[in-house]
């Protein structure tokens, strides 16, 4: 699945993260970014989805200039 920039719109986030297994491994990746608004979506992007994980944070992260990457071991509610 890809995303798009969603500055500001909850809705079209949500969205996009329900569209995502109730469990399993996912990668959520974060290239290009526009530091401002950027920032805010991936805060609340990686919020929602450690909310859908048994520890609450992601299983690993991985940054390099320009891009992250997060694992999240999502699990059923």
């Amino acid at each position: 699945m890809r995303g798009a920039f969603l500055s500001g719109d909850d809705e079209a986030i949500a969205r996009d993260l329900s569209l995502l297994p109730a469990e399993g491994r996912v990668w959520l990746v974060f290239s290009h970014e526009w530091w401002g608004y950027g920032d805010i979506e991936r805060v609340r992007m990686t919020d929602a989805l450690a909310q859908r994980t048994t520890s609450g944070a992601p299983a690993a992260a991985v940054e390099r200039p320009g891009a992250e990457a997060f694992l999240f071991e999502l699990r059923a509610p």
